[in-house]
Formats: C-alpha cells, structure tokens, sequence
C-alpha cells in the first residue's frame, strides 16, 4: 500500500477538493493521511470518516 499526505486546512475551499482527490487516491490502495489544525470543519469531516487518518498541526 502506497501513503499520500495531504495537508488541507480552515475552509471547505480547501478540503472538498483534497478530500476528492482523497477518496480517487483511495480506489487505487493509497493510504491516505491528512494534516490540518483541526477546526469545527475539520472535526466535523474527519470524525466521521475513518477512511483517513488525521493529525493536527
């Protein structure tokens, strides 16, 4: 399995198109880590889906 980072943070402008490119990675067994600062979004989106791993920084 193949790892991508992707660091996308604060606003949907930023993580919808990351999260698009996430979920194409994911069909192709990419192992998909993300970074962020944890924002409501942030939390919102990425609690909820445990397809992706998520760090703060």
């Amino acid at each position: 399995m193949k790892n991508i980072i992707i660091c996308a943070a604060k606003t949907g402008g930023h993580i919808f198109p990351a999260l698009g490119f996430a979920k194409e990675a994911l069909k192709n067994d990419y192992k998909i880590t993300f970074l962020g600062t944890n924002t409501d979004l942030e939390k919102k989106i990425f609690q909820q889906n445990e397809k992706y791993r998520f760090y703060k920084i």
